[in-house]
């Protein structure tokens, strides 16, 4: 073989290698990063059961109206108070002094606006000098209610049955009016605070029941009714409140009492007509129309191969703020793409980088 036809062949060779490894590149190249999403039932949703906190029901920050020096205290962080218990009392004595004090210039404004009445009657006096002797009368009336109100205001007592909080003043110090002193927390309803998915609080109207699971009390499976479900949402999701159907009988030494604080897990059941299907729900971003035929499609991951395969789906309502329900094209375990939709094409390979 001659120097030419070796030449010739050296660079068809080059060129064949060259042809296979551009061929290669471009496939390497077609390996697109992808985020997915695996589809699942609504009922999947609420089978899972949720994190919840236990709240009381109200709580009160106790406090004086008025100021003065603290001559009386009964506070005992957690202990139980019956409504109507004295919490604590100021010295009353400069309200009591003020109370004589308006009581007589009431008492004396009174026995002259009567008397000028009558001298009004007779034609005696002007109706003038009747009207600012009465006047006079009924502010020495607001100032005798008002120093009434602020010597009741001396003494606290418990507007309604519950627990102490903490004691943040002692026996001798001098207060400010609406200094807090301690609070007052109602633990005759317990309330239930927890997080759920989108997909599950647009389906509120198919709310059926809810089982709460307290770590404490492990064997034992409470129930609750619905309160509210907040319309505007956090990162975890919409807030959800419910009504602990236990009541504390602080009465019964026997029975379970459920505190505020408790860690548990809440479980929320859906009515499911029999002639309903399966509820699908899929971010907005793996749904996408074809410029040829603008249908709307997702696409559909080939578990096997990580290759992707363009299905066409019936949409439904937007639901929330990122997804959309899918009412035909789709059933629940399919894997599909929801994050970088309009970069493939039929048949591409995805390497997928994150899994909802």
């Amino acid at each position: 073989m001659n120097k030419l036809a070796i030449l010739i062949l050296s660079i068809a060779g080059s060129f064949f290698l060259f042809s296979c490894g551009s061929d290669q590149i471009q496939k390497k190249q077609k390996v697109r990063p992808v985020k997915s999403y695996i589809i699942g039932d609504i009922g999947d949703l609420s089978g899972k059961g949720f994190p919840g906190v236990t709240k009381e029901t109200q709580e009160s920050e106790l406090s004086f109206r008025v100021g003065g020096p603290i001559i009386k205290i009964d506070i005992v962080e957690g202990a139980r108070v019956k409504k109507g218990a004295l919490i604590a009392e100021i010295d009353p004595r400069d309200y009591r002094v003020a109370v004589q004090s308006t009581e007589a210039r009431y008492n004396q404004t009174k026995a002259e606006s009567e008397r000028f009445y009558r001298l009004w009657q007779k034609g005696s006096v002007a109706k003038n000098d009747y009207e600012r002797r009465y006047a006079n009368h009924l502010e020495a009336e607001a100032a005798w209610k008002d120093a009434k109100n602020a010597l009741s205001d001396t003494k606290i007592y418990a507007t309604y049955d519950g627990f102490l909080g903490p004691k943040l003043a002692d026996l001798g110090e001098e207060v400010r009016p609406k200094q807090p002193i301690t609070s007052l927390i109602d633990l005759s309803v317990v309330e239930i605070s927890t997080t759920i998915p989108e997909q599950l609080a647009v389906q509120v109207t198919n709310f059926d029941k809810f089982e709460i699971h307290i770590e404490i009390y492990p064997d034992v499976v409470f129930t609750a009714r619905f309160k509210e479900l907040e319309k505007k949402s956090t990162s975890e999701g919409y807030p959800l409140h419910l009504f602990l159907d236990h009541v504390n009988d602080l009465n019964d030494n026997t029975q379970l009492k459920v505190a505020a604080g408790l860690s548990c897990r809440v479980i929320v059941s859906l009515v499911k007509p029999e002639d309903e299907g399966e509820v699908i729900i899929v971010p907005i971003a793996a749904v996408f129309e074809n410029d040829l035929d603008e249908k709307p499609a997702v696409w559909i991951i080939e578990q096997e191969t990580n290759t992707v395969k363009k299905q066409y789906v019936t949409i439904g309502n937007i639901v929330g703020n990122n997804d959309i329900q899918i009412i035909e094209g789709l059933i629940t375990g399919q894997q599909i793409v929801s994050a970088g939709v309009h970069r493939l094409t039929e048949g591409d390979q995805v390497n997928i980088l994150e899994t909802h």
